[in-house]
Protein backbone atom coordinates (compact mmCIF):
# COMPACT_ATOMS: atom_id res chain seq x y z
CA UNK A 1 0.00 0.00 0.00
CA UNK A 2 2.52 2.39 0.70
CA UNK A 3 4.70 1.77 -2.44
CA UNK A 4 0.91 2.61 -4.29
CA UNK A 5 0.73 5.68 -2.38
CA UNK A 6 4.42 6.77 -2.99
CA UNK A 7 3.29 5.84 -6.57
CA UNK A 8 0.30 8.29 -6.33
CA UNK A 9 2.78 11.29 -5.49
CA UNK A 10 5.20 10.07 -8.56
CA UNK A 11 2.35 10.84 -10.98
CA UNK A 12 0.81 14.05 -9.38
CA UNK A 13 4.47 15.48 -10.01
CA UNK A 14 4.76 13.98 -12.89
CA UNK A 15 1.40 15.91 -13.76
CA UNK A 16 2.54 19.10 -12.30
CA UNK A 17 5.45 18.94 -14.83
CA UNK A 18 3.57 18.50 -17.65
CA UNK A 19 1.01 21.12 -16.58
CA UNK A 20 3.76 23.28 -15.92
CA UNK A 21 5.07 22.29 -19.65
CA UNK A 22 2.39 23.03 -21.33
CA UNK A 23 1.34 26.13 -19.57
CA UNK A 24 -2.16 24.96 -18.92
CA UNK A 25 -4.76 25.42 -18.05
CA UNK A 26 -4.14 29.24 -18.03
CA UNK A 27 -8.03 29.30 -16.09
CA UNK A 28 -9.51 27.33 -13.05
CA UNK A 29 -6.27 25.53 -12.43
CA UNK A 30 -8.22 24.47 -8.88
CA UNK A 31 -8.80 22.02 -11.62
CA UNK A 32 -5.51 20.06 -11.01
CA UNK A 33 -6.12 19.80 -7.36
CA UNK A 34 -10.04 17.78 -7.94
CA UNK A 35 -7.75 15.76 -10.53
CA UNK A 36 -5.02 14.95 -7.65
CA UNK A 37 -7.89 13.97 -5.23
CA UNK A 38 -9.00 11.91 -7.70
CA UNK A 39 -5.72 10.05 -8.32
CA UNK A 40 -5.34 9.65 -4.33
CA UNK A 41 -8.49 8.02 -3.88
CA UNK A 42 -7.56 5.08 -5.59
CA UNK A 43 -10.35 4.50 -7.79
CA UNK A 44 -8.52 3.31 -10.39
CA UNK A 45 -4.53 2.82 -11.62
CA UNK A 46 -5.13 4.08 -15.13
CA UNK A 47 -6.16 7.46 -16.21
CA UNK A 48 -7.33 9.39 -19.37
CA UNK A 49 -6.64 13.13 -18.56
CA UNK A 50 -7.39 16.90 -20.65
CA UNK A 51 -5.34 19.79 -20.33
CA UNK A 52 -7.57 22.68 -21.46
CA UNK A 53 -6.99 26.48 -21.26
CA UNK A 54 -9.84 26.69 -18.87
CA UNK A 55 -9.38 23.62 -16.55
CA UNK A 56 -8.49 19.77 -16.95
CA UNK A 57 -10.50 16.50 -17.60
CA UNK A 58 -9.70 13.38 -15.74
CA UNK A 59 -11.69 9.97 -15.91
CA UNK A 60 -10.54 6.90 -14.79
CA UNK A 61 -10.03 3.91 -17.59
CA UNK A 62 -11.33 0.57 -17.11
CA UNK A 63 -14.32 1.46 -14.25
CA UNK A 64 -17.34 2.24 -16.47
CA UNK A 65 -16.91 6.07 -16.01
CA UNK A 66 -19.36 8.24 -17.92
CA UNK A 67 -17.74 8.89 -21.30
CA UNK A 68 -19.18 12.35 -22.06
CA UNK A 69 -17.05 13.88 -19.94
CA UNK A 70 -14.23 12.98 -22.20
CA UNK A 71 -15.67 12.58 -25.64
CA UNK A 72 -17.42 16.27 -24.98
CA UNK A 73 -13.83 17.41 -24.89
CA UNK A 74 -12.03 15.10 -27.21
CA UNK A 75 -15.09 15.63 -30.30
CA UNK A 76 -18.30 16.99 -29.10
CA UNK A 77 -19.21 21.02 -28.18
CA UNK A 78 -16.50 21.44 -25.83
CA UNK A 79 -13.78 20.57 -28.22
CA UNK A 80 -11.28 23.18 -29.38
CA UNK A 81 -7.74 23.57 -30.80
CA UNK A 82 -5.29 23.85 -28.04
CA UNK A 83 -6.46 20.60 -25.79
CA UNK A 84 -3.93 18.15 -24.84
CA UNK A 85 -4.76 14.89 -24.24
CA UNK A 86 -2.69 12.00 -21.58
CA UNK A 87 -2.81 8.92 -20.60
CA UNK A 88 -2.04 8.51 -16.68
CA UNK A 89 -0.70 5.43 -15.20
CA UNK A 90 -0.13 5.37 -11.67
CA UNK A 91 1.63 1.84 -11.08
CA UNK A 92 3.94 3.18 -13.58
CA UNK A 93 4.54 6.94 -12.32
CA UNK A 94 3.89 8.13 -15.96
CA UNK A 95 1.84 10.86 -17.75
CA UNK A 96 1.93 9.89 -21.68
CA UNK A 97 1.04 11.67 -24.37
CA UNK A 98 -1.26 10.37 -26.71
CA UNK A 99 -4.39 11.51 -29.23
CA UNK A 100 -8.42 12.34 -29.00
CA UNK A 101 -9.56 9.19 -30.89
CA UNK A 102 -7.14 7.12 -28.11
CA UNK A 103 -8.67 8.89 -25.27
CA UNK A 104 -12.23 8.11 -26.88
CA UNK A 105 -11.46 3.93 -27.31
CA UNK A 106 -9.68 3.75 -23.52
CA UNK A 107 -13.06 6.02 -22.00
CA UNK A 108 -15.83 3.47 -24.46
CA UNK A 109 -13.95 0.16 -22.58
CA UNK A 110 -16.50 -1.72 -20.53
CA UNK A 111 -14.79 -2.93 -17.52
CA UNK A 112 -14.05 -6.56 -18.04
CA UNK A 113 -15.93 -9.84 -16.53
CA UNK A 114 -13.27 -13.00 -16.27
CA UNK A 115 -15.12 -14.98 -14.16
CA UNK A 116 -16.19 -18.95 -15.59
CA UNK A 117 -18.73 -19.23 -13.40
CA UNK A 118 -22.20 -18.02 -12.37
CA UNK A 119 -21.10 -17.10 -9.30
CA UNK A 120 -18.19 -15.58 -10.64
CA UNK A 121 -20.29 -13.58 -12.55
CA UNK A 122 -22.49 -12.08 -9.85
CA UNK A 123 -19.56 -11.50 -8.09
CA UNK A 124 -17.44 -9.68 -10.50
CA UNK A 125 -20.76 -7.16 -11.49
CA UNK A 126 -21.54 -6.54 -8.11
CA UNK A 127 -17.69 -5.58 -7.41
CA UNK A 128 -17.87 -3.39 -11.07
CA UNK A 129 -21.13 -1.51 -9.31
CA UNK A 130 -19.75 -1.72 -5.24
CA UNK A 131 -16.52 0.17 -6.57
CA UNK A 132 -18.72 2.50 -8.94
CA UNK A 133 -20.46 3.53 -5.97
CA UNK A 134 -18.36 3.79 -3.74
CA UNK A 135 -15.87 6.02 -5.65
CA UNK A 136 -18.89 8.41 -7.25
CA UNK A 137 -18.02 6.98 -10.38
CA UNK A 138 -21.85 7.80 -11.76
CA UNK A 139 -24.29 10.47 -11.44
CA UNK A 140 -22.61 14.15 -11.46
CA UNK A 141 -25.58 15.79 -9.13
CA UNK A 142 -27.34 12.47 -7.95
CA UNK A 143 -24.64 9.58 -7.55
CA UNK A 144 -26.52 5.89 -6.79
CA UNK A 145 -26.34 5.41 -2.98
CA UNK A 146 -25.52 1.72 -2.91
CA UNK A 147 -25.81 -1.06 -5.06
CA UNK A 148 -28.81 -2.75 -3.98
CA UNK A 149 -31.05 0.28 -4.56
CA UNK A 150 -31.61 -1.24 -8.13
CA UNK A 151 -32.20 -5.01 -10.00
CA UNK A 152 -29.37 -5.78 -12.51
CA UNK A 153 -32.42 -4.52 -14.37
CA UNK A 154 -32.66 -1.28 -13.25
CA UNK A 155 -28.96 -1.16 -13.32
CA UNK A 156 -28.88 -1.50 -17.28
CA UNK A 157 -32.17 1.51 -17.32
CA UNK A 158 -30.01 3.52 -15.49
CA UNK A 159 -26.58 3.54 -17.93
CA UNK A 160 -28.81 3.72 -20.51
CA UNK A 161 -30.99 6.41 -19.56
CA UNK A 162 -27.17 8.23 -18.68
CA UNK A 163 -25.88 7.17 -21.87
CA UNK A 164 -23.12 5.35 -20.52
CA UNK A 165 -22.05 3.37 -23.01
CA UNK A 166 -19.00 1.31 -21.55
CA UNK A 167 -21.29 0.13 -18.14
CA UNK A 168 -24.86 -0.63 -20.26
CA UNK A 169 -22.21 -2.77 -22.57
CA UNK A 170 -20.70 -4.27 -18.93
CA UNK A 171 -23.96 -4.83 -17.49
CA UNK A 172 -25.52 -6.52 -20.82
CA UNK A 173 -22.49 -8.61 -21.07
CA UNK A 174 -22.94 -10.33 -18.24
CA UNK A 175 -26.41 -10.60 -18.17
CA UNK A 176 -26.38 -12.61 -21.07
CA UNK A 177 -23.12 -14.78 -19.39
CA UNK A 178 -25.44 -15.39 -16.46
CA UNK A 179 -28.58 -16.91 -18.44
CA UNK A 180 -25.86 -18.74 -20.38
CA UNK A 181 -24.71 -20.45 -17.29
CA UNK A 182 -28.03 -20.78 -16.13
CA UNK A 183 -28.88 -22.48 -19.11
CA UNK A 184 -26.00 -24.74 -19.30
CA UNK A 185 -27.09 -25.91 -15.48
CA UNK A 186 -30.68 -26.17 -16.10
CA UNK A 187 -29.33 -28.85 -18.99
CA UNK A 188 -27.05 -30.41 -17.12
CA UNK A 189 -30.08 -30.90 -13.91
CA UNK A 190 -33.03 -32.10 -17.40
CA UNK A 191 -30.12 -34.72 -18.64
CA UNK A 192 -29.48 -36.16 -15.30
CA UNK A 193 -33.22 -36.39 -14.71
CA UNK A 194 -33.63 -38.45 -17.68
Amino acid sequence: MQNFKSNQEKTIKAMLKESATQQLPKFYQSDLELDFERIRSGVANRFVWILRECGTQLAPIGVGAQPAFITSYTKGSCWAKGHRFYIVDVLGCTVAQTTAENLDKLILTPPAIHAGTFEGVVERIHDVLSHGVDHRIWGLWEAPKSVQERTAEQWLTYFRQYKNEPMETFMLNGMKLLAKYREAAFGRKKNQAA
